[in-house]
């Protein structure tokens, strides 16, 4: 006999998705999902529900929530860039200054990530090692 299963959402991965919390004035635990706000039993609470204990709400809601599918999806293509970019199949020196510029103003749109975090010191570390590989490689 053969047992198997397949995750659809790894553990890790699905408690990352969500924040733990305690209603303010019911004292009940809870998870919120991080991208949509949308609550859920905790797991670990004792009940009567049928799922109580299990993470099974939880999985299903990633898989239906759109946020997270979004965000899921701007990660792997950052991956699929940077394995490109090490790879050599493409270079920092095929895109030209307007090409950086509209490229980077989709990213920061498409990931509703607020303007503001351009100045983000990480953030201009990235830009100014982007520009000296540019520079190498030119």
């Amino acid at each position: 006999m053969t047992w198997s299963f397949t995750r659809v959402v790894k553990k890790v991965d699905l408690w990352a998705a969500f924040h733990e919390a305690v209603h303010k004035t019911k004292y009940t635990c809870h998870v919120l999902c991080k991208y949509c706000d949308r609550a859920f039993a905790h797991p670990s609470t004792v009940g009567k529900l049928a799922d109580s204990g299990t993470t099974k709400s939880m999985t299903r809601h990633l898989l239906m929530c759109e946020r997270y599918k979004h965000k899921k999806q701007d990660q792997q293509r950052m991956s699929s860039f940077q394995s490109r970019l090490e790879s050599g199949q493409t270079s920092l020196a095929d895109y030209d200054d307007d090409t950086m510029v509209d490229k980077t103003l989709k990213f920061f749109i498409s990931g509703n990530i607020a303007f503001n975090q351009a100045d983000n010191p990480y953030f201009q570390d990235l830009i100014r090692h982007g520009e000296a590989k540019k520079g190498d490689q030119s």
